[in-house]
């Protein structure tokens, strides 16, 4: 029997590999496809409704079509969304499951990752405990936002004031006057408050400019 020369060995194990990766491929494709089959929805256990395959595929969550418009929980939602209405971190996000739709905003953009409502609300109630622990720290990060924009507020003033401005000088002693109005008004159930600064004298009566730098 002739010998094989090194290249033939080398065609031949080659040959072999990317026969047993072709098997592999159909035996994955086979019980990927039997799994499909078996499969029936979460919410009402009918094997003879079709499952909504978008999201079979794309998020491994078996639910019939009926079922997934009786809820919310199978919207999807932007990054952004998921970010600002539950909370998550943009490090959590990187294991969540996810589907890519084109940016509505440019074509050109790089794809919008779509999150699923169900899986991304179980994991904010995991880290925030429950609905109510959800919207305590969206106050409290609320509550932070507008000090801060109130304190840049006060500052942003004081300086204008500082430097001579007419409409700023203006605006302070509406502010003051206001301020001195309102602990007039106060002081029969409420002890007067000595303020020396001009932060003081009108922290409670910025809300308003805040109110309208957001606007």
């Amino acid at each position: 029997m002739e010998e094989l020369s090194e290249e033939q060995l080398a065609r031949l194990r080659q040959n072999k590999a990317l026969a047993l990766e072709r098997k592999r491929k159909r035996d994955a494709e086979l019980e990927e496809a039997s799994k499909k089959a078996e499969a029936v929805c979460e919410v009402c256990s009918e094997r003879e409704q079709p499952l909504v395959t978008k999201l079979q595929e794309g998020y491994g969550v078996n639910v019939c079509a009926e079922c997934r418009d009786k809820t919310d929980d199978y919207d999807v939602l932007s990054k952004s969304d998921v970010l600002t209405e539950y909370l998550l971190p943009e490090d959590l996000l990187k294991f969540l499951p996810h589907t890519t739709r084109e940016n509505p905003h440019k074509s050109n953009w790089a794809p919008m990752k779509m999150y699923l409502r169900k899986i991304v609300r179980e994991k904010s109630y995991e880290r925030w405990e429950d609905d109510k622990g959800l919207q305590a720290e969206k106050a409290r990060r609320q509550t932070l936002k507008y000090d801060r924009d109130l304190e840049k507020s006060i500052k942003s003033l004081e300086e204008k004031v500082e430097e001579g401005d007419e409409a700023s000088l203006v605006l302070a002693k509406m502010l003051s006057s206001g301020a001195s109005s309102s602990a007039v008004s106060s002081s029969s159930s409420k002890p007067k408050k000595k303020s020396g600064s001009l932060k003081g004298k009108m922290g409670g009566m910025l809300s308003a400019i805040v109110g309208s730098d957001d606007a």
